[in-house]
């Protein structure tokens, strides 16, 4: 995956968008946090903004590193904010049993959160605002 270069590698919106696609590991988590903060800098978020960006995106991913299959994010910076989806494979136990602790805190520190199981395939998405 790679960085925007220039204004021919925006969105047609304006959003600049990075690609990842991390091995279902624990140590490869901080590879998701330092591109959700990063995208989330550039939107203009504050410090605390961005901890909580960072934050639900470790806890999201967390759900979905037991299952051995890689994890697959993509980090948008957009006008005024960031967003976040990304998908795996994790067990419709785990998502019950654990899932509940995440989606309380992302709740709590992002402006929009959804995450879906289907089966043994899990999404989830993620937005937060700057404050103006």
């Amino acid at each position: 995956s790679r960085a925007p270069d220039g204004p021919g590698d925006r969105d047609p919106d304006g959003s600049s968008a990075v690609e990842l696609c991390l091995p279902p590991r624990a140590e490869h988590l901080r590879l998701a946090r330092f591109a959700a903060g990063g995208a989330a800098s550039r939107a203009g978020l504050d410090v605390d903004a961005i901890d909580d960006v960072r934050l639900a995106i470790s806890e999201l991913c967390s759900l979905l590193i037991g299952s051995g299959a890689p994890i697959t994010l993509s980090v948008a910076s957009v006008h005024g904010g960031v967003v976040i989806e990304g998908r795996g494979t994790t067990g419709p136990e785990l998502a019950r049993e654990t899932g509940e602790l995440a989606r309380v805190l992302a709740e709590a520190v992002v402006d929009e959160y959804e995450f879906v199981v289907d089966g043994t395939q899990a999404r989830f998405r993620v937005a937060k605002s700057r404050d103006v």
